[in-house]
């Protein structure tokens, strides 16, 4: 048995919820038209009842369509295994919508039986078990947001400033210039002749 080419499963993966006008415009031949309407019936298939195993979707795609042979119903489990995933790992997003079905099961069944009261507890799980009474919390993203880097520089450029060639050079030479290890303590003598008149006004 044989396996579709990455370049089918990635056609049938693009088209497989499209209209049929859409698959057309897509130039899709009549063949994979309902090659993808197929899958399509056994990925919903699949989704409702996670747990079946693969030879049960390979006896079930026999069963629906008795002119598909084994090798290509084979096939078809392999491409519902790359759309799918594993659904072994049944998640915990599988099991909300799970529940929220068997809800709208039983809302169902007691709306049939004009069941008010079966109604009304139907809906009520409903609306607990979805937190339709609180108030949705806005999710910020905050974990995207990075900090903005800052680079120490001495580059006046980076604020607009134009630059003053070979400055380190400069301040070197003025340090040089001015700065004399062999200057003596400067002291300071206090002369009474010259603040003797200070306070007199």
């Amino acid at each position: 048995m044989s396996s579709y080419s990455s370049a089918v499963v990635e056609r049938i993966r693009n088209n497989l919820f499209a209209t049929q006008k859409e698959m057309e415009d897509n130039r899709l031949s009549e063949f994979e038209q309902t090659r993808i309407l197929r899958l399509r019936d056994m990925y919903n298939h699949w989704i409702a009842y996670p747990t079946t195993r693969e030879r049960d979707i390979t006896e079930e795609i026999l069963r629906r369509w008795p002119d598909v042979d084994r090798d290509t119903a084979l096939r078809y489990v392999q491409v519902l295994r790359v759309l799918l995933g594993d659904l072994g790992k049944t998640n915990k997003d599988y099991i909300r919508w799970q529940f929220n079905e068997m809800i709208r099961d039983a809302y169902d069944m007691a709306k049939r039986d004009h069941n008010p009261d079966a109604m009304i507890k139907a809906l009520d799980k409903f609306a607990k078990y979805n937190q339709l009474d609180k108030a949705d919390v806005l999710d910020n993203h905050w974990e995207t947001i990075k900090p903005q880097t800052f680079i120490m520089t001495d580059d006046p450029s980076v604020i607009g400033f134009k630059p003053i060639p070979n400055i380190r050079e400069k301040i070197a030479a003025k340090i040089h210039q001015y700065w004399n290890e062999q200057v003596e303590d400067v002291r300071f003598v206090e002369m009474p002749e010259a603040t003797k008149h200070i306070g007199d006004e």
